[in-house]
């Protein structure tokens, strides 16, 4: 009934069976979304930053005095206004020059290498496939696609007689752990769980508006992390202990590493390898936002990612929900959890 062209504008059908029409077809209605064509860009994606380089002592020692001048540059130029500012605007300030300076320190760290999506893949045929890209629409192409499926098919079998003659060695000599583990990485696939994209609504209807969709999941957060106890009555304290150097590097040594980023594209890795001066930056803001009680939009701001459970998932309960947060906002939180334990 729809063409190809206008497939994706289909927003919403539904069908009216009746008997007022004397025909044995049922009408449909069609909810469209006209868009004008889009012409295909190629998009380029932000590229992958290799945080495990930071283990290695010259790259952790550049970075380091790469973010450290960089802070103390931005820090220089904005003195005169960070001085007539106000405490909010400061912890502000501070903060954005102390994003500034990492991020722009992360733009020449290495970058991950593109993964193999096969393991008998070869760096030599990867190198091809580069090449063939370069060559598009010109007479190379064919010839270099032809030498590549070769190359891919050969290797693939070679591969594959070397997987199973090792597997036949594990057999005869009674390794059956290592043997079965040869077999699942060949021959396993990680199923992922998808979902349509739709979820239902408090009346059970299916919804499809990107807009919709949006509302209700604000609205199934916002019932899910509601509080229903009562307003406490505040509390008026102004002598508070500052925020040692101590706490601060007891919170980043019990994070777990390798965990992602929120808005801001800072890791605890990154947090680590700034070492003495990543630790009194940190905890100078710590306790900037301790005694103001002010805290910037990053750093209070999380990203929900849903994540369905069973396939075909269309009740808002059939998705576990994380969130992604700052890690200074981590180490804050930490720090003060600590200190409401000891109490």
């Amino acid at each position: 009934m729809i063409r190809n062209r206008f497939k994706n504008n289909v927003m919403n059908t539904k069908t009216y069976p009746g008997a007022d029409i004397n025909s044995d077809h049922n009408p449909v209605m069609i909810k469209l979304n006209i868009k004008l064509k889009k012409i295909d860009q190629p998009t380029r994606k932000e590229p992958h930053i290799d945080i495990s380089a930071l283990k290695q002592s010259e790259i952790q020692q550049k970075y380091c005095v790469e973010v450290k001048n960089k802070y103390e540059c931005l820090m220089t130029e904005c003195l005169e206004q960070y001085r007539r500012e106000n405490p909010e605007e400061k912890v502000a300030n501070k903060w954005d020059c102390l994003k500034q300076s990492i991020q722009t320190a992360n733009k020449n760290l290495p970058v991950k290498e593109s993964m193999k999506n096969q393991m008998w893949m070869t760096d030599e045929i990867l190198e091809k496939m580069a090449e063939r890209k370069k060559a598009k629409n010109t007479p190379k192409y064919t010839i270099l696609d032809n030498e590549i499926r070769n190359m891919c098919r050969t290797t693939k079998v070679n591969w594959l007689e070397t997987k199973c003659k090792e597997i036949e060695d594990m057999a005869e000599k009674h390794r059956t752990r290592d043997m079965h583990r040869e077999i699942r990485q060949m021959t396993s696939k990680k199923n992922t769980v998808k979902s349509g994209g739709c979820i239902k609504n408090n009346n059970n209807q299916l919804l499809f508006d990107k807009t919709e969709i949006l509302t209700r999941w604000t609205e199934y957060v916002t019932a899910l992390f509601d509080d229903q106890r009562s307003s406490k009555h505040s509390i008026k304290c102004n002598d508070s202990p500052r925020i040692l150097k101590s706490e601060v590097v007891r919170a980043i040594e019990t994070m777990k590493r390798g965990k992602a980023a929120g808005l801001d594209n800072i890791t605890v890795e990154m947090l680590t390898s700034l070492e003495d001066f990543g630790i009194s930056t940190i905890t100078d803001l710590c306790n900037d936002i301790y005694n103001t009680g002010y805290i910037p939009r990053d750093l209070k701001t999380s990203v929900f990612i849903p994540l369905p459970k069973k396939p075909k998932a269309q009740e808002c309960t059939d998705y576990r929900t994380i969130s992604l947060m700052s890690h200074i906002t981590k180490i804050l939180l930490k720090i003060i959890r600590e200190r409401i334990k000891t109490k």
